[in-house]
């Protein structure tokens, strides 16, 4: 019963945490596949320095460790940014910061894989260049996982809550807290693992013309 009312008191405030796991990962995987559909359009210019751009700078941030990044730009990034003599302050918090170093990961495989979808799709094999969709949501299954490591630089999701409820109630509660956590993460990646094996199944049997 003591198990029961500890996770059923500290549930809500756990699954606030997870939503921002969530918030923080559909930012990054949003913000990364836009930029890398605009460097996919530097490796199609006629321009070789932007083709060379395009490529090299996907390669390079492909290969940059997640914890890195969330370091780095914790520290490089300015809690606020004051403009106009202190009249504008604009403050930047660390859920942001940990969303900008998320999209290392959707942003190479933009750069790198839709590339080849659009090169299917223009030779009328669309329902391989379709399969972009079912490979970028596992993508965002691996972001999401990615972003528990947001707790290290201070960003309240479901870690970061998780490790304070263990201050709160006591050491002896973390095997129990942290499998109570890890059950949560598993339970989104089964949802999201179910969703594209259906959706790949639809790609499969269905004749795109």
């Amino acid at each position: 019963m003591a198990t029961l009312e500890l996770l059923t008191t500290w549930t809500p405030y756990l699954f606030v945490g997870l939503g921002w796991n969530i918030v923080i990962s559909v930012l990054a995987a949003l913000l990364g596949t836009v930029l890398g559909g605009v460097f996919v359009l530097m490796k199609l210019s006629r321009l070789k320095l932007l083709r060379v751009f395009g490529v090299a700078v996907p390669s390079i941030v492909r290969g940059a460790p997640t914890l890195f990044l969330l370091f780095y730009l914790a520290i490089l990034i300015p809690n606020e940014v004051v403009m106009f003599g202190g009249e504008i302050a604009f403050v930047i918090p660390l859920w942001l910061k940990a969303s900008l170093a998320l999209t290392a990961s959707p942003f190479a495989f933009t750069a790198w894989n839709l590339h080849a979808a659009l090169e299917f799709w223009t030779a009328g094999n669309k329902q391989s260049a379709l399969l972009f969709i079912p490979n970028w949501m596992n993508g965002f299954l691996i972001t999401l996982l990615a972003s528990s490591g947001a707790s290290l630089v201070g960003v309240s999701e479901l870690v970061g809550r998780t490790n304070t409820v263990i201050n709160v109630t006591g050491e002896s509660n973390a095997i129990l807290l942290y499998s109570y956590a890890a059950i949560w993460f598993l339970a989104v990646a089964l949802i999201l693992t179910f969703l594209v094996g259906r959706l790949r199944r639809y790609l499969a049997s269905t004749v795109v013309l």
